[in-house]
C-alpha cells in the first residue's frame, strides 16, 4: 500500500491570526517537506515523531528562541506523510531526499543529508598462503564472497573479528606473511 501524502498551503500571518490552523496537522509521526515559492529551491525534508510540534517550532516565530531556525517567512506549503514506525520515516525520508535531488543530477546528496555511512564488513584475505581477516567499509568484488557483514559500525565488525580469531585461532598481524625459516611470523594471542 502507497503511503499518502497530504498537503496544506501556509501563509506565515494567517497561521497568527488563526491558531485552529495548527489543529489540522497530525500530532503523530511523520515524513514533512516544507516547500518555498521558488521553484528552484530546495524543501527542508524532515521527520519527527510529533508532526505538529515540530511544525510548530519551526514556523511559528519565537521572541523566545531568536536563534531557532524559523522559516515561517519562507514556508508556503507543507506536506507530510503519517508514518508507522522510526525504520518507515527513514525509508520514506530517504526515498523523498532521492526524489528531490535526483531531479537537479545530485542522488549522492541525498545519502549526505541522511548522514548515512557505508556498513561496516569483515573480510576474509584467503589468497594469501596464511589468510586472515579485515575490517572494511568497500568488500572488493574479486573476494565479495568471502565478506561477512553488514555489520551496524566499525567498532561491531572489530569485536565479532576478535571473536572469531579467538575461536579459530587465526592471526591478528596484518602484514603478509613468508613462509620461510628466515620470517619469524607473528604471535597471536589465544
Amino acid at each position: 500500500m502507497e503511503p499518502q501524502t497530504k498537503s496544506l498551503a501556509f501563509n506565515a500571518a494567517a497561521a497568527r491570526e488563526q491558531p485552529e490552523l495548527w489543529r489540522e496537522l497530525p500530532g503523530k509521526a511523520a515524513v514533512f517537506a516544507l516547500y518555498s515559492d521558488d521553484v528552484k529551491a530546495e524543501p527542508y525534508v524532515g521527520r519527527t515523531p510529533n508532526l505538529r510540534g515540530r511544525l510548530r517550532r519551526l514556523l511559528e516565530p519565537s521572541d523566545k528562541h531568536p536563534r531557532r531556525l524559523q522559516l515561517a517567512g519562507l514556508v508556503r506549503r507543507v506536506e507530510w506523510i503519517e508514518t508507522g514506525s522510526d525504520f518507515e520515516s527513514l525509508l520514506i525520508q530517504f526515498n523523498l531526499l532521492v526524489q528531490v535531488y535526483a531531479a537537479r543530477g545530485r542522488t549522492q546528496e541525498a545519502l549526505k543529508r541522511m548522514h548515512l555511512r557505508a556498513p561496516a564488513y569483515l573480510r576474509y584475505l584467503g589468497s594469501n598462503p596464511q589468510p586472515r581477516l579485515t575490517t572494511t567499509t568497500r568488500p572488493s568484488q574479486r573476494e565479495s564472497q568471502w565478506a561477512f557483514g553488514p555489520f551496524a559500525s566499525n567498532a561491531t565488525a572489530e569485536r565479532f573479528s576478535d571473536e572469531l580469531l579467538k575461536l579459530f585461532f587465526l592471526r591478528r598481524c596484518v602484514e603478509d606473511l613468508e613462509c620461510s625459516p628466515t620470517h619469524p611470523g607473528c604471535a597471536s594471542a589465544r
